[in-house]
């Protein structure tokens, strides 16, 4: 593997977990505004689930990180196993997988309440 390619992964790994970090912090802060009354404080449950869906994101974001700091790690020592990149490969697709379903019941929560 490449560095730079290691290195535009970490990238991109940290804008997913920023924005589902901020996304859940968002959406929290103003849950109450999407409760129907008042006097009911309930969100959909669409919303929960997206929620849970960004912090199964920001979870494998981290796994994803502490793969590709192993494999530079390898790369540095001269001891890097043949793996293909699978040990980098499976926890950022779960994060972009998990990421995308947040973004999807984010948006239907959104067509929820504007109803």
């Amino acid at each position: 593997m490449e560095t730079k390619g290691l290195d535009r992964a970490y990238e991109t790994t940290t804008q997913v977990i920023t924005l589902s970090t901020a996304i859940i912090a968002l959406t929290v802060t103003f849950a109450s505004e999407f409760s129907p009354s008042e006097t009911d404080l309930s969100v959909p449950f669409s919303l929960k689930i997206s929620w849970l869906l960004y912090c199964a994101s920001v979870i494998f974001g981290i796994w994803t990180l502490m793969a590709i700091t192993g494999t530079l790690h390898e790369l540095d020592s001269g001891t890097q196993t043949n793996q293909g990149g699978k040990n980098i490969r499976i926890p950022a697709v779960l994060m972009m997988v998990a990421f995308v379903g947040g973004l999807v019941t984010t948006i239907w929560s959104g067509f929820l309440i504007a109803r």
